[in-house]
């Protein structure tokens, strides 16, 4: 009986941890207590997104998950590359402030991904919660004389509600959080402003 007892025990302790967490890119949502916190800078213009090159070091993972009753650390992929990631995140996020992505704009965005990161605090003590933080250079071209513009930098970081028993489930929208004040960042700054705004 005592020897079932651990078996069982050993089952439900193997089964709650798993060996990888993959976030579904076109699932994932913003953390709810976090968006409403997010300003929507609007703007009338037009910009073409190209590559978010990845100079992350580990370019595979997106971050370190702790799952099952012990927290295992469990590394955090994505069903699509951080470069994707990052240039489907500007086109939908510039689209929402007003901005026309599109390929005949006089202007082009590029940039590089120095930092992309989630993770957890879970130590089985207190409530968990995830944070995430990200780093991006970037760079705005003149199409018509393929000119260096502007370079800027963008960065974020947030951490999450701390009322949840298990965080699992928010690395992806805490990651989404991280990416809307990413976006809105850019969109505030007056000289990236100068440029998208062509067709004032």
């Amino acid at each position: 009986m005592k020897k079932l007892i651990i078996l069982s025990f050993c089952f439900v302790v193997s089964a709650c941890a798993q060996k990888e967490i993959v976030l579904k890119s076109a699932e994932m949502v913003p953390l709810q207590q976090l968006e409403k916190s997010i300003p929507l800078t609007h703007i009338k213009g037009d910009l073409e997104v190209l590559l978010f090159a990845d100079q992350r070091s580990s370019k595979a993972t997106f971050g370190i998950a702790k799952t099952g009753i012990f927290n295992f650390e469990t590394s955090i992929y994505m069903d699509i590359s951080a470069e994707e990631y990052v240039k489907n995140r500007f086109i939908s996020g510039l689209s929402k402030r007003g901005v026309d992505v599109v390929s005949d704009s006089d202007y082009a965005i590029q940039g590089n991904i120095k930092k992309l990161w989630v993770w957890e605090n879970a130590n089985g003590l207190m409530l968990e919660y995830s944070n995430c933080e990200i780093e991006i250079e970037f760079e705005i071209l003149s199409k018509k004389d393929k000119v260096l513009r502007y370079h800027g930098s963008v960065s974020s970081n947030a951490t999450g509600a701390d009322s949840i028993l298990d965080t699992t489930d928010s690395d992806g929208p805490i990651l989404e959080i991280c990416m809307n004040y990413i976006v809105e960042k850019f969109a505030q700054d007056p000289q990236v402003q100068m440029f998208i705004k062509t067709k004032l």
